[in-house]
Order: C-alpha cells, then sequence, then structure tokens
C-alpha cells in the first residue's frame, strides 16, 4: 500500500471509530467521548508500531530473515492482503455488529497496524539482499592491521 496509503487506512479507521462513538454515545458522548475515541485509535495504532516495531522486533526480523521461515516476497504480499481485507470489511462492521463495532474497528485498527509493521520489517530485511556483497580489500603487506602504519620492527 505504501505511505500514503497507511496515512489513508489509519485515517478511515478514525473515521469510522469516530462515527461509531458517537451513535453509540461511548466513553461518555459529546466532545469528550469523540476525542476519547479518536484518541484511542491512536493510541492502539501506537501500541501495534511499538509492540511489533520494538518489543518483538528481534523476533519479527528472524522471521524474515534471509534464512528465515518466511518468504519475504510472500510476507509483503500477505501484510497488504490482510490490509487490504480489512480495511474493505472495516466499514461493514458498524452494520454487522452494531453492538460490537467500536471494539471490532480498534482490533482492525491494531491488526492493519501489525500488518503495517510485517511489511515494514520484510521491505527494510530484502534490501541487503538484493545488493552485491562488498569487494573484500586486502591488507598492504608491510603496515599493522589496527593503525595503518608502518611497523616498527
Amino acid at each position: 500500500m505504501g505511505g500514503v496509503g497507511d496515512v489513508l487506512a489509519l485515517l478511515v479507521l478514525v473515521l469510522l471509530t469516530l462515527q461509531t462513538a458517537v451513535a453509540e454515545q461511548s466513553f461518555g458522548g459529546g466532545y469528550r467521548g469523540a476525542a476519547f475515541a479518536v484518541a484511542i485509535v491512536f493510541g492502539v495504532r501506537i501500541l501495534a508500531t511499538l509492540l511489533f516495531g520494538a518489543v518483538l522486533l528481534g523476533p519479527l526480523t528472524s522471521l524474515t530473515s534471509q534464512d528465515g521461515p518466511l518468504d519475504r516476497r510472500w510476507t509483503m504480499v500477505g501484510a497488504d492482503g490482510v490490509r487490504v481485507a480489512l480495511l474493505i470489511v472495516a466499514p461493514l462492521w458498524i452494520d454487522w455488529t452494531p453492538g460490537n463495532a467500536l471494539p471490532v474497528l480498534l482490533v482492525t485498527a491494531f491488526v492493519t497496524g501489525v500488518a503495517e509493521r510485517f511489511w515494514t520489517v520484510s521491505r527494510e530485511s530484502a534490501a541487503p539482499a538484493l545488493l552485491p556483497a562488498p569487494p573484500r580489500r586486502a591488507r598492504p603487506s608491510g603496515r599493522c592491521p589496527t593503525t595503518w602504519t608502518r611497523c616498527a620492527g
């Protein structure tokens, strides 16, 4: 989806959550409830980013590494597919589950954040595999390897 798509997806989830919170009078209703609903969507997205971007970054990177069990290309395709499917279904949650639409939209925001982190980690780990290995430099003879000056003695 890319950077612009991620921002637009977050905007759509914020608007859908705001609509649901105002319609259900969640979080006390009024301006306070609307502001709290918007803050919760951003908080859930930040939680997904912190959890899978900082805390679980090591295991996530090892899954998508060169020798890892997940293929980076298919992981990126799968993450994009999950995000697209969730964003297509997100407006329908309001009609399908009117009583539970707000929690389902928050879970949707969390899962799209996790899928975005998977996509980003896969993209970042794919770049070094595309570049050739750097050429090995031969050490000049008669020089100390630590200071690269003439060795005494």
